[in-house]
């Protein structure tokens, strides 16, 4: 099965090295420094463009090439190629999750969302004086 078709699970592991699997296979990435730099600044900002000034300065730091719009538009391609349209659409770059994708940094926030709503929760019982000394 192809796997940018959108009936994929993938899951996308930004917490630690960069690693992408389609229904636990692992995702043959680009391994260009610039198109994972890209795919890591999309996942940060998933389901949301990536403002431009962030992608242009996690890429280039130094100040962007002319070249920069057109470059930034072939990265999206590769990432596009791997994912699908429907994962990343055409335009500013940004990637879109599938239901039944897992992305761990949001997993970790919401997990860590919870921890702190059931922490909050909790109320100390008054401590009761010892019965014996």
């Amino acid at each position: 099965m192809d796997r940018r078709e959108a009936g994929n699970r993938v899951e996308f592991h930004v917490l630690g090295p960069l690693q992408v699997t389609s229904d636990g296979q692992p995702v043959e990435l680009d391994t260009a420094r610039k198109p994972i730099l890209l795919l890591a600044a999309m996942l940060v900002y998933a389901g949301r463009p990536v403002p431009a000034p962030q992608v242009l300065d996690v890429l280039w730091c130094d100040g962007p090439p002319a070249s920069a719009t057109k470059n930034i538009q072939l990265y999206a391609y590769r990432i596009r190629q791997v994912l699908g349209v429907h994962r990343v659409p055409h335009g500013p770059p940004q990637i879109h999750l599938a239901p039944g994708d897992l992305l761990d940094m949001q997993e970790f926030r919401r997990y860590t969302a919870q921890a702190s709503a059931a922490l909050a929760g909790v109320t100390s019982a008054p401590s009761r004086p010892s019965s014996t000394l």
